[in-house]
Parts: structure tokens; C-alpha cells; sequence
């Protein structure tokens, strides 16, 4: 989408592990920038989603998110074809994911917000 692009990432967490997280997910970050995907983890990342589509296509939410997109901004109606989707996801290779992730999940480009329980008085 032209002018937007962001990456979120989240987890629910226990207070005490907050720092394990982040970790681990700068790690990634940085194992994906650095090419460290293999074609099975590109796979079980992507199938999901594939398998996903064939529920879409009976599914009354998704066609109601179809045709409140259509009616206010009916420019994006292609991208919401079923078929388009499909492409798209089985176009995604490991190199389109090393540029994303140098584009995008670099530390400079980080931004984190963490929310955590308070003390009620």
C-alpha cells in the first residue's frame, strides 16, 4: 500500500519474560536480514494462509469486509480478489524477503511499546 508500510509483531508475555521476548524477536529480525530462512520455514509460514483462503471464499466476514471495502474505497477491490491474494502469497520468495526485512526490520526502524500490569491503588 503506497505510503504505509509498517511490520507489527507481538506476544502475550508474562512480565518477568518481556526482555526474553524482544529478544528473541530482534533475533529474528536480524536472522531474516541476514538470509537465515530456509524454504521450509518460508513454506510453513505461507501455507496458512493459502489454506486460510478456502474458508474466505464461504465465509460470510470475509465478504462483508469485501463489500465495505468495495463501497468505500473501491480502488482496492483487486487486491481483495480471492485469486490476486493467492498469487501474491505463492509469489513471495526468499529473496523478496531478505530485501523487505533490510528494508523494514532494521533496529534503527524498531519501535517498541510494551504494556504492562500496574499496581491498582
Amino acid at each position: 500500500y503506497p505510503g504505509l508500510d509498517y511490520l507489527f509483531a507481538g506476544a502475550e508475555v508474562l512480565p518477568a519474560d518481556v526482555e526474553t521476548a524482544v529478544a528473541a524477536m530482534r533475533s529474528i529480525a536480524a536472522d531474516l536480514r541476514k538470509g537465515r530462512i530456509s524454504p521450509d520455514e518460508l513454506d510453513r509460514a505461507v501455507r496458512p494462509s493459502l489454506e486460510q483462503l478456502a474458508a474466505h471464499a464461504s465465509e460470510n466476514s470475509y465478504w462483508l469486509a469485501v463489500l465495505a471495502e468495495a463501497q468505500g474505497r473501491p480502488e482496492r477491490s483487486a487486491r481483495l480478489r480471492l485469486d490476486k491474494i493467492e498469487s501474491s502469497l505463492r509469489s513471495v520468495d526468499i529473496p523478496d524477503l531478505i530485501k523487505a526485512a533490510n528494508a523494514w526490520l532494521t533496529n534503527e526502524n524498531a519501535r517498541e511499546v510494551r504494556v504492562l500490569p500496574g499496581i491498582l491503588e
